[in-house]
């Protein structure tokens, strides 16, 4: 509408052409993200980061994505005073692409559960869903590039498939390990474990942190 109103034929056509420039834009992205980390061109900045604060940011960064498809991101469970040595900006892109993923494979008015614990020495993240699970021919491929489980042309999912290869690269980069648990008919959970670096509480009279056995923090 920059030159003027648009005819009424017009409109649809102009929509039509601003989804195909996003799709060419998000296929562009990911190819560079993809060639960096095949060369090991992709640069990383770690600093300590809370896990509770950034789930919650990662909440608010991508929900306005979950309203497109009716589906409401909840946070049902963290673990207070807990960090991981990560990049934000690239442990957000994996989490964009969890939640988009969980949003776009969840049917209208439901919920998208994100959760953070303590496992095994670490801290695994959760993203469930309630749609449809993945089939089971496809799942031992769910992390290859250029695969979707729905690849049709008349498919209502559209992406590039390389979103969950690129998450896969991003974590395993911070240490770390992604993986999923499905049962078709009931929806699919996403989990990405990463290194516990501090424990910090505190100090109710003296206003200070301390660290629990085994961790590292600068206060």
């Amino acid at each position: 509408g920059g030159m003027g109103p648009l005819p009424e034929k017009m409109v649809p056509l102009i929509d039509i052409a601003n989804r195909n420039v996003e799709q060419m834009l998000m296929l562009i992205n990911d190819l560079l993200d993809i060639d960096k980390l095949a060369t090991g061109k992709m640069s990383f900045h770690l600093q300590t980061l809370d896990v509770t604060g950034f789930l919650q940011q990662s909440v608010e960064n991508n929900q306005a994505y979950g309203m497109q498809y009716q589906v409401r991101f909840e946070i049902t469970d963290s673990v207070r005073d807990a960090y991981v040595l990560a990049d934000p900006d690239r442990l957000m892109q994996v989490m964009s692409n969890l939640l988009s993923n969980a949003a776009k494979f969840s049917p209208e008015d439901s919920l998208v559960s994100i959760a953070a614990s303590l496992r095994d020495g670490g801290v695994r993240i959760s993203v469930s869903d309630r749609g449809a699970g993945i089939p089971e021919a496809f799942q031992a491929k769910i992390f290859d590039r250029f695969t979707q489980w729905d690849a049709s042309d008349t498919r209502k999912v559209r992406g590039t498939g390389l979103g969950l290869s690129i998450a896969k690269a991003i974590v395993e980069r911070h240490d770390g390990q992604i993986s999923f648990e499905t049962e078709e008919g009931k929806g699919t959970t996403f989990y990405v474990d990463l290194p516990l670096r501090a424990r910090v509480k505190i100090n109710s009279h003296f206003g200070h942190r301390s660290v629990s056995p085994g961790g590292v923090a600068k206060t």
